[in-house]
């Protein structure tokens, strides 16, 4: 196992071995935790991701093994951008966006500035809940929450479009 894997743990899924022809892998996690917690929760988020040396376990009739080779924690977000750092030229905005709050984090020249991250108690939730109400007001028409997160998420909705005609 002389290949070492940097995976996200909250992406993280068999595809990462299964491209590489693998069931067997030494990982290290790259890990995010909301931003007001981690100068409090760091170090025992890390033991808890750690406890076990290793995992075996089946996935679609396939075995794996896993070995731990370290974790390490990051504001949320970070840890997902953290293999492209490099790619962050001049003064860029990283924004995790959850449910219902958004970390926000200044990255300057690849790096990120501690002293520039907040928490915005504003998530997909509340986007949703604000164009709800702006459709409403604007064309008089309610819109289904489940059209109005695949427009966020992808530009464009089928039902979106006839609703728009109305």
């Amino acid at each position: 196992m002389d290949i070492m894997i940097r995976l996200r743990v909250k992406c993280w899924n068999t595809r990462e071995l299964d491209g590489k022809g693998m069931n067997r892998a030494k990982v290290h996690i790259a890990a995010g935790l909301p931003l007001t917690w981690v100068a409090t929760q760091k170090e025992d988020f890390q033991k808890y991701l750690l406890q076990n040396e290793s995992v075996d376990f089946i996935f679609r009739n396939k075995e794996y093994h896993v070995e731990f080779a370290g974790a390490d924690i990051y504001p949320q977000g970070f840890a997902a951008a953290f293999y492209r750092l490099q790619d962050f030229k001049g003064i860029n905005m990283l924004a995790d966006i959850g449910n219902g709050t958004m970390n926000i984090m200044y990255i300057n020249n690849s790096r990120p500035l501690e002293k520039k991250c907040f928490t915005e108690k504003y998530g997909t939730h509340q986007c949703v809940l604000t164009v709800r109400e702006s459709l409403l007001k604007e064309l008089g028409t309610v819109v289904d929450d489940l059209v109005i997160e695949q427009v966020i998420r992808i530009g464009t909705s089928v039902p979106q479009r006839k609703a728009m005609k109305q």
